[in-house]
């Protein structure tokens, strides 16, 4: 989203040159022109981009989805090429899917969401129970009561997120760059639209398992990626010992046949 404003009141990093705050509003007009065009086809689910649990705050993506008129879709996709694992990105669909609903119909400031950061701490997932805590709290507040039923549902990116995200050695990178072709990782479950979960709609590989997310540096020069020792494809482009890492490592397990 170039020259977009944080709810802080923050300009964030991607400023295109001969650009400016405007871009943001025009970005904004594609996406709801996007939005009506798709949305009117017959047989079609349509959901945005929501980002994923390590990024932003469910306030800060639910504002940004009703910018770009969420209200006419089924809902946002989460972990799309990233590596949360389902303990994160789950209850991060929830959190979400309750921040655009009290927003949109209790009129509540996005910014008094709770979150993966407060007051749960992040790093700790057993303090996660404190925002599932606080969003009861706040539609109690508001005279609201949740409907997943008519709330907006979440498709989830569950190729590369059987072991959660990567752990870097502390101290070793300037830059771990933990998205980027992280070792050790595996497929998660299984793509399915039976997920069990009234806030989910369907578990996908939508990143293509193996695919490379192209050169990493961890902060150095290169061009050999310094955790694994090798030169990493370009983006997009197949990543055999990657590949391998993902089946090895798959949770649930591959069968052996």
């Amino acid at each position: 989203m170039p020259w977009n404003t944080t709810l802080a009141g923050a300009v964030e990093p991607c400023r295109p040159e001969g650009q400016g705050p405007a871009a943001s509003d025009a970005r904004y007009d594609q996406l709801r022109g996007a939005v009506a065009f798709l949305a009117a086809l017959p047989r079609v689910r349509l959901y945005l981009d929501g980002t994923g649990s390590s990024w932003l705050a469910p306030g800060e993506i639910a504002s940004r989805l009703i910018k770009a008129d969420v209200a006419r879709t089924t809902g946002f996709f989460l972990n799309v090429s990233n590596f949360e694992s389902d303990a994160r990105v789950v209850p991060y669909a929830r959190w979400v899917s309750d921040c655009i609903a009290l927003v949109t119909r209790g009129r509540l400031d996005p910014r008094e969401c709770p979150s993966q950061y407060a007051p749960a701490v992040f790093a700790d997932h057993s303090t996660w129970r404190a925002t599932d805590a606080a969003y009861d709290r706040l539609f109690e507040m508001t005279g609201l009561k949740r409907d997943p039923a008519s709330q907006k549902h979440a498709v989830i990116d569950t190729s590369r997120n059987g072991r959660g995200s990567w752990q870097p050695p502390a101290g070793k990178y300037a830059d771990a760059e933990v998205w980027c072709n992280p070792p050790g990782r595996g497929l998660g479950r299984r793509p399915t639209l039976e997920t069990g979960n009234p806030y989910v709609n369907a578990l996908l590989w939508i990143k293509i398992p193996g695919e490379s997310d192209g050169a990493c540096y961890r902060g150095r020069g290169g061009p050999a990626d310094p955790e694994r020792g090798v030169t990493a494809p370009p983006a997009g482009s197949w990543f055999a010992e990657q590949a391998r890492e993902l089946i090895e490592h798959a949770n649930p397990p591959l069968a052996a046949d």
